[in-house]
């Protein structure tokens, strides 16, 4: 038996030669599976993990439909598109009530510190940008698509080392490339400035070995909108402030 037959609970009725139909109830919501509870199986007839399999696969991939492809190929989860996209939208329906719970509990001052231990060092990111959307309600198909504003901030615990001295106190190689950083940042038409062959790779040959300062991450999470940047801030706050961002030694915030 694969995977699959394991995780998810069958709704198929027995063959007629097993049933005995003074015996047999007629189903409400599927077949119970007398190991539920000690499989862990919630009401999305999956265990834990298979469910996890599926909503990172849905929310990933760029449509449900390859996402069920690769659960089938990759994980022996045997599921259609449409059901992936249900179960996406539930889950991420209740992750987004927990999100709003947590927010309202910061606001009004209620919400503690779910990490114990302070961090030593912590990173907030945020950034928006643009993506495409339907209208809802307008049956299968891309209809009336249009752009919208996203709001993603990404909060990052690290461990870093502190220095005397900076431990590199020029720009990286690559953006000491002038024929690099033109190509990464192209002027506009007709304003494009002559090539200086003065800064070149070769340069890099003269810099002396790189040191290993660079911060390794230890645990990031996000939080993302589309709505404006006051419930945005609340939204980040109320993640910093679970986190336990307040009480770290060294942080930084990133923003364009």
């Amino acid at each position: 038996m694969s995977n699959a037959d394991h995780a998810k609970l069958s709704h198929a009725e027995p063959p007629s030669r097993f049933r005995n139909p003074s015996h047999t109830a007629t189903p409400v919501d599927g077949t119970f599976s007398p190991q539920r509870l000690h499989l862990r199986l919630d009401s999305h007839g999956y265990s834990p993990s298979v469910l996890t399999k599926v909503i990172q696969a849905g929310a990933t991939l760029p449509s449900f439909e390859l996402a069920a492809k690769a659960l089938r190929l990759l994980a022996d989860v045997s599921i259609s598109g449409r059901h992936v996209g249900r179960l996406t939208e539930v889950i991420g329906s209740e992750l987004v009530v927990e999100r709003d719970k947590q927010a309202e509990a910061h606001r009004t001052r209620k919400l503690a510190a779910i990490v114990p231990n302070p961090p030593s060092v912590v990173a907030v990111e945020v950034d928006g940008g643009r993506y495409q959307r339907r209208t809802e309600g307008l049956g299968c198909g891309a209809r009336d698509p249009h752009g919208r504003e996203d709001k993603v901030a990404c909060l990052v615990t690290l461990s870093s080392r502190t220095h005397e001295v900076d431990p590199q106190p020029e720009p990286p190689a690559r953006f000491r490339d002038r024929k690099h950083v033109t190509d990464m940042t192209p002027c506009p038409r007709g304003e494009q400035s002559e090539p200086d062959h003065e800064d070149t790779p070769s340069a890099a040959k003269a810099t002396p070995a790189a040191v290993n300062w660079q911060p390794k991450r230890l645990v990031r999470t996000c939080v993302a909108t589309t709505q404006d940047s006051e419930v945005f801030g609340r939204l980040v706050g109320a993640e910093a402030k679970a986190r336990n961002f307040e009480s770290a030694t060294r942080c930084a915030f990133v923003a364009d």
